[in-house]
């Protein structure tokens, strides 16, 4: 395994800096959403969680309860290609910056429809 350089870990990104990093957002109409937890099974980043029979997103820090709509979304779009009564909508994709560099994906469209 190679190791970094002094200048790498320079501009490595902090994660839990809202300057370096902006992770995705999705929005759950809580009137759609039957809590069948299938969106939270699909989710790669583990950003959904059932509560209450609803799905929520997860705090960025992973503790429930402080800043709920921050969670980890990496705006795959997993989540609402699952959801069979389409209560989920992705409304904001991730960016990094300094030393990793994002590739614009253009507007977000459904995948795997």
């Amino acid at each position: 395994m190679a190791k970094m350089g002094f200048f790498e870990k320079i501009f490595m990104p902090d994660y839990k800096n809202l300057k370096q990093i902006s992770w995705g957002t999705i929005t759950i109409d809580e009137n759609k959403c039957t809590g069948c937890g299938i969106c939270a099974e699909a989710c790669p980043a583990d950003s959904i969680y059932i509560a209450d029979k609803k799905a929520h997103m997860r705090p960025r820090d992973g503790v429930l309860g402080k800043d709920p709509g921050l969670g980890q979304c990496i705006a795959c779009g997993d989540c609402r290609a699952i959801c069979h009564k389409g209560a989920i909508e992705l409304t904001g994709t991730y960016s990094w910056s300094r030393f990793f560099k994002t590739i614009d994906r253009g507007d977000m469209h459904p995948p795997r429809l």
